[in-house]
């Protein structure tokens, strides 16, 4: 028995529309963030182990971690850490409690031609928290820990 010609492009358009696959967004065309994250101790020449776990929104708009953490001694009392997103859905940081942390920053860049900041947080205190930047509504929520 033949199939008709006309039944073949048929079925492959009823099979193609009836999978479910999750709408991808191409984000070359969004603008990059830089995440600043300062860590201000409050002793110059003592050993630290601190952690972080930042978030990003990937192209299916699944969030996307990672981690990244320092451990040693800083000689100036403090470290600087970054990561790169693009300005698309949520972004952010989650920091695990460390003592001695006098206080923390995170300053968002958008990188362009100029080094303004574009959102800056300070964290005071030694307890771990999370920062998670909305950039379809420009709010951002802290929850504690």
């Amino acid at each position: 028995m033949k199939t008709p010609s006309v039944l073949i492009p048929f079925m492959l358009l009823l099979f193609s529309s009836c999978t479910i696959e999750d709408e991808f967004t191409e984000l070359t065309s969004y603008d990059d963030i830089l995440v600043e994250t300062r860590v201000y101790f409050k002793d110059t020449v003592a050993d630290y182990d601190i952690s972080f776990e930042y978030f990003r929104t990937d192209g299916y708009n699944n969030i996307v971690t990672r981690n990244m953490s320092f451990s040693g001694a800083t000689n100036n009392g403090r470290e600087i850490f970054t990561q790169v997103f693009k300005r698309y859905r949520k972004a952010g940081v989650k920091i695990d409690p460390v003592e001695d942390v006098d206080h923390i920053l995170i300053t968002l860049y958008e990188l362009s031609w100029s080094w303004d900041p574009y959102f800056q947080y300070r964290h005071n205190g030694q307890e771990g928290f999370t920062f998670m930047y909305d950039f379809s509504t420009d709010t951002y929520e802290i929850t504690e820990e």
